[in-house]
């Protein structure tokens, strides 16, 4: 009698136990939600745009706006970039502007 009295008072204990657990989880407060969209958008913005400007290539950032001229005359290019160049091409990375000005200053 004795035992089965201990396994019904273990029991209902575990019971409690497990209620208190549940119960506190659910008051903890869950960090605050991110946007998506701002999160998509920084993924996506684009580091530079690189134009023609003043006749040459120019490098643009969206913080800065102008923070390169290089001498690379847009009038030397093939008609195709100086087409891109006109609409502005973006960059999303160093590397990828790196590899971009020095196409055009082949």
């Amino acid at each position: 009698m004795m035992q089965k009295t201990l396994r019904l008072r273990l029991a209902a204990g575990l019971g409690t136990l497990a209620l208190g657990l549940t119960g506190a989880a659910a008051l903890r407060p869950s960090p605050a939600p991110v946007p998506v969209s701002a999160t998509v958008a920084e993924v996506s913005a684009p580091l530079y745009t690189v134009r023609e400007y003043m006749g040459v290539v120019a490098v643009f950032s969206p913080e800065n706006g102008l923070v390169r001229l290089t001498d690379c005359a847009v009038a030397s290019l093939p008609e195709q970039d100086r087409l891109r160049l006109a609409e502005g091409v973006t960059v999303d990375s160093e590397e990828a502007l790196a590899m971009l000005l020095e196409d055009y200053q082949g």
